[in-house]
């Protein structure tokens, strides 16, 4: 019938399979529908602190788009590093695996 995007019918099929997984799935959202971090707070203790910041998102993640972290972003004095990956919610995958570990290392370098 294709009434289902083939990534939440994938989610409802890994996740949802037994009660175990559906009770965890239940958790996870009871704990984090409320989680809205002070994103001004968040730029400045890090920036205060001198602790480097690389931001890694999904191009295609539904559940923490791209966009927030450009909200985010607005919030440093000093940009910093943003990793926009051909993924979606799952950002470690075979294509990325290798991408993610060349940047992370060759930024680290850069940073220290």
């Amino acid at each position: 019938l294709h009434i289902l995007h083939q990534n939440i019918h994938r989610f409802v099929y890994l996740q949802l399979e037994t009660q175990a997984n559906r009770q965890r799935v239940y958790n996870v959202w009871l704990t984090h529908r409320k989680l809205f971090p002070n994103l001004q707070r968040v730029a400045t203790n890090t920036e205060n602190r001198n602790i480097p910041c690389c931001l890694m998102f999904g191009k295609h993640d539904a559940i923490i788009p791209p966009s927030l972290a450009h909200n985010l972003m607005k919030h440093f004095r000093t940009k910093p590093k943003l990793m926009l990956l051909d993924a979606g919610h799952r950002l470690i995958n075979k294509e990325t695996v290798e991408l993610l570990s060349q940047e992370t290392l060759g930024w680290i370098r850069h940073t220290h």
